[in-house]
């Protein structure tokens, strides 16, 4: 109380009110547009004679033009006057001129609770939690399969360019929307074989690929949290203008391979919230008539900045001009298991790799060890094949990003390296394919005869074993 009663008796400095422009005066107010269009709607609304309404109408906007033109001399006059009698040397105009504001560039973010970062420090953390680098244990390769693809037209350009909205920030190279639809009206040959040559040859400029950031604190947030911030990146408007395009080509294709499910309502043309809200409803009207109803919403956190797109791996189901095609198959016996890995080129029988595995090993273990044999043999060879499996599961183990096995993280890890040189695919079993039918004899095979192959052991597996 009496810390409380000592603030309040302190001597308040005045506040110092920052110097307005303004340039507001007598002649602006004394308009009459207002007055005029008054007028002129009532005509309308009265359904007075098209003459009158005509004539109204244009005195309006006769009045409105000479507003505005007088309007704009007088902003400018008045900035004139603001600029030439201003004499605070260092002061707001100065700022602003120069860039030299100091509010709002202030970061509250402090690595390891030290204070004596530096602002590169600070920066480097909060970048570093927004954008991650990829990690060293991250192995993942991309060898992209370029397929033909349709070459844009002057009819692309000219739909994108026309749906570009004014007024947005541009990127680090200052070029907004309107300069790039300058040159596209001056030259759109140019234009055109620009954008083609990006998608003949798959490759986004790098220099489109450098972004301004902002980190704009969330409101009542702790701004000492990476969390409280939300980035703002700004990229070069040419950039996007090719992923508007892109966009284009990548949503005619699913549309025409019927690839997007009908019930996805994000991020597709002529479908809304709106939309997805009346479909709900619908739905829930006609099972509440028939069945009972349970609605079940999930909303996942940051789901796109948390994904990490190096687990999720997209294998080739067919390597065209494959130099071998190879099948591969497990076994278990009473209580042995192995595999065999049957290597054929042009449907001769050219090589088979026949391995035994421990007796607590399971069937699955031996198809994905199969595959694996594969693989490295094709990587030892350094030539192309194509693996085909009677194992969905062992496919889709491979696949999957949620996978905790060790065991089929390394195998991952391998094939993923020669991606290029491998196709993976599933074969239906017993339907007299020979390959498949050699790789199931030879899997027996092996259980008896075939050479002993170091085991992985998952510790579900590990600990049913030793318990018997």
């Amino acid at each position: 109380m009496v810390q409380k009663g000592a603030f309040k008796t302190l001597k308040k400095k005045p506040k110092k009110l920052a110097k307005k422009f303004s340039f507001w005066n007598e002649d602006l107010c004394l308009n009459k547009v207002n007055k005029l269009f008054n007028i002129y709607r009532k005509h309308k609304a009265e359904n007075s004679n098209v003459d009158l309404i005509q004539s109204s109408g244009n005195a309006y906007r006769r009045e409105r033009a000479v507003f505005k033109k007088l309007l704009l001399k007088t902003k400018r006059k008045a900035w004139e006057d603001f600029c030439v009698n201003y004499n605070d040397r260092c002061g707001s105009l100065f700022k602003l001129v120069f860039n030299k504001g100091t509010c709002g560039n202030s970061v509250g973010i402090s690595p390891n609770n030290d204070p004596n970062n530096s602002i590169m420090d600070k920066i480097t953390h909060i970048m570093d939690f927004f954008f991650p680098a990829k990690s060293p244990d991250d192995n993942f390769v991309f060898n992209p399969v370029v397929d033909p693809i349709c070459s844009l037209t002057i009819e692309d350009l000219e739909i994108t360019f026309g749906n570009l909205k004014g007024r947005k920030a541009p990127g680090l190279d200052r070029i907004d929307y309107r300069m790039w639809r300058a040159v596209f009206i001056t030259d759109k040959i140019f234009m055109l074989d620009l954008f083609n040559r990006c998608f003949i040859l798959n490759y986004f400029p790098r220099c489109l690929r450098n972004a301004r950031v902002f980190f704009l604190l969330k409101d009542g947030k702790d701004p000492g949290l990476c969390n409280s911030y939300r980035p703002v990146c700004l990229l070069p408007t040419l950039g996007k203008v090719v992923e508007r395009l892109f966009l284009i080509k990548l949503n005619g294709w699913l549309d025409q391979h019927n690839i997007i499910h009908d019930n996805q309502y994000g991020f597709r043309e002529g479908r809304s919230c709106d939309l997805a809200i009346h479909t709900l409803v619908e739905t829930m009207k006609f099972k509440m008539n028939t069945d009972h109803l349970a609605l079940v919403s999930l909303d996942i956190k940051s789901v796109f900045d948390n994904m990490n797109c190096s687990k999720f791996v997209i294998l080739n189901e067919n390597i065209s001009n494959s130099d071998f095609e190879v099948y591969t198959d497990g076994s278990r016996i009473e209580d042995e298991t192995g595999f065999a890995v049957c290597i054929l080129q042009e449907n001769n029988n050219i090589e088979n790799h026949l391995y035994k595995l421990k007796s607590h090993n399971s069937v699955f273990q031996a198809e994905l060890a199969a595959i694996h044999c594969a693989a490295n043999w094709a990587a030892s060879k350094n030539v192309s094949i194509n693996i085909h499996t009677e194992s969905l599961s062992s496919i889709a183990a491979i696949k999957s990003a949620s996978t905790r096995s060790s065991f089929v993280n390394n195998i991952k890890q391998d094939i993923v390296k020669i991606k290029h040189l491998v196709g993976l695919s599933w074969v239906k079993a017993h339907l007299g394919i020979q390959g498949n039918e050699l790789a199931d004899q030879q899997a027996k095979l092996a259980t008896t005869t075939g050479l002993t192959q170091l085991s992985w052991l998952p510790v579900p597996m590990l600990k049913g074993y030793s318990i018997k």
